[in-house]
């Protein structure tokens, strides 16, 4: 499985990684990722599809206590702190060509290797989500 997602995760960001957008979406991944982070770690709950859509769900009222000093804290030191050293790395771009082919290689590469897991590995991931049809409702 983590194969699966790895090469998943390389095909789709092969896909999106455009110059004028790499820098700003990696800051907020990186924001994101570490109030997830702060509240998986003092709640020990993983964060799921279901939780992210009940707190755009809640109102404004209930949510003023969830921001706390360590919260701000927490992103202060993992997510502004990370997000300041990722905008400061100089990317020097290529040529197009090399930069779409490239691309194309990673994404083509991702598509391969789920294929060839799922290959081998069909009636292992049939079963699991046959016996396990709450498993389905995590992906959206």
């Amino acid at each position: 499985m983590p194969v699966v997602l790895f090469s998943a995760w390389l095909s789709l960001f092969n896909l999106i990684n455009f110059p004028w957008i790499r820098k700003p979406l990696l800051v907020i991944l990186v924001m994101g990722c570490a109030a997830n982070n702060y509240f998986m770690f003092t709640c020990g709950a993983v964060i799921d599809s279901h939780i992210v859509s009940s707190v755009f769900e809640t109102d404004s009222h209930n949510a003023s206590g969830l921001i706390t000093p360590q919260l701000l804290l927490w992103i202060g030191l993992a997510g502004l702190v990370s997000a300041l050293f990722l905008s400061a790395i100089k990317i020097q771009a290529s040529r197009w060509w090399y930069t779409l082919l490239i691309r194309l290689v990673g994404v083509l590469a991702g598509l391969l290797i789920i294929i060839l897991v799922a290959s081998v590995f069909y009636s292992d991931y049939a079963s699991l989500f046959i016996s396990h049809k709450n498993i389905v409702k995590i992906f959206p």
